[in-house]
């Protein structure tokens, strides 16, 4: 049960749209090591974007044959675009900004798409990648630790 639980925390963080925000919150649901939550979710959150960055320009052409999947890349790659001011504004920064944010719709699937379509460099896309979900996984773990009562601090009027 153990090991089912240490690669579903790899799944998740691996999946579009779930990534650290799922995977920290179940890894602690089932009382993992907080420490160890946070390095298999960072490294599962990062693997998508070395499938972006090396993978996804070969395996396009073909996608596009199909019509179904070529429409969902159009509409994917709308949504990422009308995403990504922050990064082409900042570039490298803008992109570990938005994928260091743990929200919905950010996170290193969307930020990696948003460099690859914006033209960055691979070597900036990975760095920022890894960065990017370095820090929203040590967000998630700050948040998820201290709990909602830890930030009370901050709406005292």
């Amino acid at each position: 049960m153990l090991v089912l639980n240490w690669l579903l925390v790899l799944a998740l963080s691996a999946t579009p749209l779930l990534e650290l925000r799922a995977s920290i919150p179940y890894g602690f649901a089932v009382k993992l090591p907080p420490l160890a939550v946070l390095l298999l979710s960072v490294a599962g959150s990062w693997l998508p974007a070395f499938f972006v960055v090396f993978i996804l320009e070969y395996v396009e052409p073909f996608l596009r044959k199909i019509k179904f999947l070529n429409d969902l890349l159009d509409r994917v790659y709308a949504k990422t675009r009308a995403k990504s001011e922050q990064i082409q504004k900042w570039e490298f920064w803008g992109l570990i900004l938005f994928i260091g944010v743990p929200l919905p719709g950010t996170g290193v699937w969307t930020g990696s798409l948003a460099g690859y379509l914006l033209g960055l460099s691979r070597r900036k896309i990975i760095l920022a990648s890894l960065l990017g979900t370095t820090l929203a996984g040590l967000a998630m773990v700050l948040i998820l630790t201290l709990g909602i009562s830890g930030f009370n601090w901050l709406f005292k009027v």
